[in-house]
């Protein structure tokens, strides 16, 4: 990729996951660069174009960094506590998913599809594996606790539930903080 071609990209990038899809116009884009209108359309001919080169940059972005952070983590608890400290969903606004998910839903099951084909596998792996160590309850399905997940975050996202949280960071952690405490507190036992 040229370097004129990727500094539109990251520019894209960032200003569509800062404000949303909608807001943000070619000519915006153009002028945070700097470049011409017609110099993005030359290299990815239409705003849908850029869409789909960020989402791919995206994908690729973020599935360097799970793999690292799978390789790094010595057990399950430990990737668990990397995943919710990974800071990179701290610049997706849920504007963006929102948008994405209901205006481009060709471009949105891609990432449906990346998750399904590599991140649901691998995150099952790791729950399995972590039951085998003894840190993971036995008596749930990894598979379960995987498809809860990612069904109650489509759930969410797609009915519009999500005005409180501002990004896919705190969404995420606190999916993950309900995975890993549940909604009980402990309670101290009580004396017969």
């Amino acid at each position: 990729m040229k370097a004129k071609e990727q500094q539109i990209l990251l520019t894209a990038q960032r200003l569509f996951y800062e404000h949303g899809i909608a807001a943000v116009s070619m000519e915006q884009i153009a002028e945070a660069v700097p470049v011409s209108k017609m110099t993005i359309y030359k290299y990815f001919g239409s705003k849908e174009g850029l869409l789909n080169k960020v989402i791919d940059h995206m994908i690729e972005e973020y599935n360097e960094d799970y793999k690292q952070i799978h390789e790094e983590s010595k057990d399950t608890l430990d990737l668990l506590d990397k995943l919710m400290n990974y800071r990179k969903m701290d610049e997706i606004s849920l504007t963006f998913v929102t948008e994405l998910m209901e205006d481009y839903p060709k471009v949105a099951s891609r990432i449906s599809e990346y998750n399904q084909n590599y991140v649901v596998k691998s995150f099952e792996d790791a729950l399995f594996r972590g039951q085998q160590m003894g840190q993971i309850r036995k008596d749930v399905s990894p598979h379960l606790l995987v498809q809860y997940l990612i069904s109650m975050k489509q759930f969410l996202i797609q009915s519009a539930q999500l005005n409180e949280f501002t990004n896919m960071r705190t969404l995420t952690g606190q999916m993950l903080s309900l995975l890993y405490h549940g909604i009980i507190v402990d309670q101290p036992d009580k004396e017969s």
